[in-house]
């Protein structure tokens, strides 16, 4: 296959491409490089440098022929989506039309969204399901959902598929060592507890003790990047 991943030069996108190449499928990364990098990507991938917000180049690449896209490039830090809701609702929301109307205009008729489990909000029930209430509490989480809700309308007015992944929390690396950049100013906690203790952030903040667990800490849930 041909596949075109937005935001392939990031921390999962990297680990995503990877896979697609070990398959010799023929990979294409866009990506603006704001926080992933170039030395990631894998020399057989195809690079275009470009920013989803910008609809020309974003259709300059589509028209090249892919069979499937991967959406991967979003602002992705909950805690700065409340701060700064214009800079994620310009790239998340406007960027990611930009790519699904790419698609329909280029005939890419196949679409995947990386999206988040930050769409169901606080838990209702353990443990969340497919069908758990969208209610999501951060405007990052709710960037994604109104993704997934354009995606769903297209997918029904147009010869167009698409699915969500709403994955937890990803951590971990390549584990044959095939990655060496580290992502530029990481949000996620696992590799800001290893900025800690390299020394290189000066302390770690935690956020309270009276959570309903057996020790009152927070707890979460991970995924390991390559699975």
């Amino acid at each position: 296959m041909k596949v075109l991943l937005f935001g392939g030069a990031g921390y999962i996108g990297t680990h995503v491409a990877l896979e697609f190449i070990e398959r010799n499928d023929t990979v294409g990364i866009f990506d603006n490089l704001s926080s992933g990098l170039k030395s990631n990507v894998h020399p057989e991938a195809l690079f275009y440098e470009g920013d989803i917000r910008d609809k020309a180049r974003v259709l300059e690449v589509l028209s090249l022929g892919w069979d499937v896209v991967i959406h991967l490039a979003a602002y992705k830090a909950a805690g700065e989506s409340m701060i700064k809701p214009i800079k994620y609702s310009e790239n998340n929301i406007t960027g990611s039309l930009n790519l699904i109307t790419g698609c329909i205009k280029t005939g890419v008729k196949h679409f995947i969204l990386s999206s988040s489990a930050a769409v169901y909000g606080e838990p209702a029930y353990l443990p969340v399901d497919e069908n758990h209430p969208k209610n999501p509490t951060n405007y990052y989480g709710y960037t994604k959902l109104c993704i997934e809700e354009n995606l769903k309308w297209y997918a029904q007015l147009k010869d167009f598929e698409y699915v969500s992944l709403r994955y937890f929390n990803a951590a971990g690396y390549d584990e044959r060592g095939r990655m060496l950049g580290l992502e530029n100013n990481p949000a996620n906690l696992i590799p800001v507890v290893m900025e800690v203790a390299m020394g290189i952030r000066p302390n770690l903040l935690v956020f309270g003790n009276d959570y309903d667990t057996a020790d009152g800490t927070g707890v979460r849930d991970y995924v390991h990047v390559t699975d």
